[in-house]
Formats: structure tokens, sequence, C-alpha cells
């Protein structure tokens, strides 16, 4: 015998999709808890290194699994430069093993000054990292939703995917996006000639945004 567990809405956040289902299955206490584990090495490897570098840092995680979400890399590029030169911030580079072409680019566009972590970090390292940040700017990634689950300052960069389903959790209002006819496809990659919903979430956007958002 098979069942077919349709969620509330579609729309709903995926997390509170699962609690659906979770509710369906007769589990009457549930809730979403943010809070990850915290591993000791990687926590003493963070506070070392923000420690070492004098300030927290901004983030600028590069990737997404689907190249429609990406943002493109000549933006991060400015984005760097203007984080450090305006604002005199330490800018961090993530990523995966994956992105460090992407990396490249980003600091050959104007962020040579910032400091790369593409592929450097493992994964409960760079959630270390993230709660000692100042803010973590990132797409429709995971570590976005990690930066979310441990209460970093976010600004998540949204263009194909749908924020109401795969947003950072508890942080909506900190999602920024165009709104082009297309937008949200929910595709993997864009088909059109030009990527529209990110390519036009411009820089200078973004840079307003993260001025907004940062402690004083």
């Amino acid at each position: 015998h098979s069942e077919r567990v349709a969620p509330a809405s579609s729309l709903r956040p995926m997390a509170e999709q699962a609690m659906d289902f979770a509710r369906h299955l007769g589990l009457e206490d549930t809730r979403i808890d943010l809070e990850l584990p915290r591993d000791a090495a990687a926590e003493r490897w963070a506070a070392e290194w923000t420690t070492a570098h004098g300030s927290a840092p901004v983030l600028l995680n590069l990737g997404a699994t689907k190249p429609a979400n990406r943002w493109p890399a000549a933006n991060w590029g400015r984005l760097a430069q203007r984080v450090t030169a305006e604002l005199g911030r330490t800018v961090v580079l993530t990523g995966g093993g994956n992105d460090r072409e992407i990396a490249a680019k980003v600091r050959a566009g104007g962020g040579e000054r910032s400091i790369d972590l593409v592929g450097s970090t493992d994964l409960l390292q760079l959630i270390a990292l993230q709660r000692r940040a100042a803010l973590v700017i990132s797409c429709d990634s995971g570590p976005m939703h990690t930066a979310a689950a441990v209460g970093a300052p976010l600004l998540a960069l949204f263009g194909a995917a749908d924020e109401r389903r795969t947003g950072p959790y508890a942080q909506g209002r900190h999602v920024l996006r165009t709104h082009p006819p297309c937008s949200p496809c929910g595709k993997r990659s864009c088909p059109l000639p030009r990527h529209v919903c990110m390519e036009e979430l411009d820089v200078a956007t973004v840079f307003d945004a993260v001025q907004r958002r940062l402690p004083s």
C-alpha cells in the first residue's frame, strides 16, 4: 500500500513541508530547530582565524549547485572591491572546490584584496566561520542555509529559485531579487540568451543592502 502526502501549500518553506509529513505520521511535537552542533576543532580554528585577521569578516559564498542560481563572477568582484575599499571590511571568498574558477575571476575582477578560502575549508570550519561573520552574502545554496541556521547576518541573492520554498528560513526579509516575468522558474540552467534574473540584480543594489545590514 502506498500513500501520497501533499503539503498544505507547495509555496511554503521546504522545512515546513517536511513538518507536514512528520505530523501526518503522528508526530505531534514537531518544531524546526535551526541550531547546528558545534565542532570543537572547527570552532577553535575559526576563532584563531578571526583573531589573526582582526575583525569579523564579510563572507561572499560564490557558488550554487544549479548554474541558474549563481550571481555573475564579475558582480562578485565589483562587490568585493566596494566592500573592501569603501567600508574597510575584511572580505572572504568561500565555496567548494568546484568554485575555484569563479574565485579566480572574482579576484581578477576587483576582488584581489579579498581572502580566498574557496575549497580550503571543510563544512564544519565554514559553519564555525559563519558564526563569527559580520555578514554572509550567498545565492541559494547549502552554505546559505547553514548561515541562516547559525543565525549569521545574511543577504540571500535569488533569481531562478523561489525564496518562498528554498529561501533562508526565518530570514526571508533579507532576500534580494529582481522580478522578470520568467522568474522564479526553478530551472537548473537558464535557457534564455541572457540570464536576466541574476544579471539584473546589480552591484549597487546589493551594496546598498550590505551597508544597511552590516553593524555600524
